[in-house]
């Protein structure tokens, strides 16, 4: 039993509290423990709350573990904060936007949030020197895998069906056969490490990608891009450019080659990643961007009938109501 006066620090606290606002808690399957009487439980009681668990002595915590708990929503970006997190374990739910930052969870062993609709890119693992599963599959991610230097305990790495592109970084010699799975995703020979990876699929690695690169997209002030998409290599890629109020897009282009029509830029076939660039300039002076047309609606219909009836009567025709 945890000691009567045990609490976890109040940034922590605040973290599991951001956490549960974030991906609908009062709609999770299981909350027990996390609210009393509609409020967040008392401090001290954090130890307590369902898939929360903390080291021994009840002040700092360990572990998260709500795997198919129906979150849904974005994870807290001050999740790293909980530097003695050993085990987040967030399978099967419907947690949505990038996975935060895991700079500084040094004590990490166990990382799963597969079967999510998690978008962006895979973090940096730099520094998790005790990570042994790194679990991410059947998301939304993409761009490259990022670097596994530095990883000497991991033992596992799951991130078949998302739309990584690139080739794979080299594979850990700590990488146990058959653990580890890259495929289905964007992804082309070589690797750095093709036997590696062959042994830790079981197979050959690459069997099932479908060769692609990344295309990402920057832009000055005044407008925004679409994200970083992974495209299947000879195909092009669409990149919507939007601008802020009062702005017009100027020029698009890419080192791909491509072309601009009206707010989206098309690639040329993609055969190595690229990079689309875009400008916006202000809207000329009295001509800002236009709304759409409206549609007559049909008393107004009806009052132009009116008008050229009248108007073949000899009588002066009804005014068209202005638009």
């Amino acid at each position: 039993m945890l000691p009567a006066h045990a609490a976890v620090p109040a940034g922590e606290r605040q973290v599991l509290i951001d956490l549960y606002n974030g991906t609908a808690g009062d709609g999770w399957t299981t909350n027990t423990g996390w609210k009393t009487a509609g409020t967040f439980s008392a401090p001290g009681t954090e130890c307590t709350w369902h898939g929360v668990y903390c080291d021994v002595a009840g002040n700092r915590v360990e572990r998260i573990l709500m795997s198919s708990n129906n979150l849904a929503g974005p994870l807290p970006a001050t999740l790293n904060t909980l530097t003695a997190l050993t085990d987040i374990g967030l399978a099967i739910n419907q947690l949505t936007g990038a996975i935060p930052s895991l700079n500084g969870l040094t004590a990490l062993e166990y990382f799963s949030v597969s079967s999510n609709q998690l978008t962006g890119s895979i973090p940096s693992m730099s520094g998790l020197s005790v990570l042994r599963t790194l679990y991410v599959e059947d998301n939304q991610l993409s761009g490259p895998i990022p670097s596994l230097a530095g990883l000497p305990a991991l033992e596992s790495f799951r991130v078949e069906n998302n739309q990584l592109s690139g080739t794979p970084p080299a594979a850990p010699a700590t990488l146990q056969p058959g653990g580890s799975a890259l495929c289905p995703n964007l992804l082309h020979t070589p690797s750095p490490t093709d036997a590696a990876w062959n042994t830790a699929q079981g197979s050959t690695w690459s069997s099932g990608c479908t060769p692609g690169y990344l295309v990402s997209a920057t832009a000055g002030s005044g407008g925004r891009v679409g994200p970083p998409q992974g495209v299947q290599a000879g195909l092009t890629a669409a990149v919507v450019l939007t601008p802020d109020p009062n702005y017009i897009v100027d020029t698009a282009s890419s080192n791909c080659g491509g072309s601009l029509a009206g707010a989206t830029f098309t690639t040329g076939p993609v055969n190595a990643d690229c990079t689309v660039s875009a400008s916006f300039r202000m809207a000329p002076a009295g001509n800002p961007t236009p709304a759409p047309t409206a549609v007559p609606t049909l008393g107004e219909w009806a009052l132009i009938a009116m008008g050229l009836l009248l108007g073949g009567l000899g009588v002066r025709q009804v005014r068209r109501p202005t638009r």
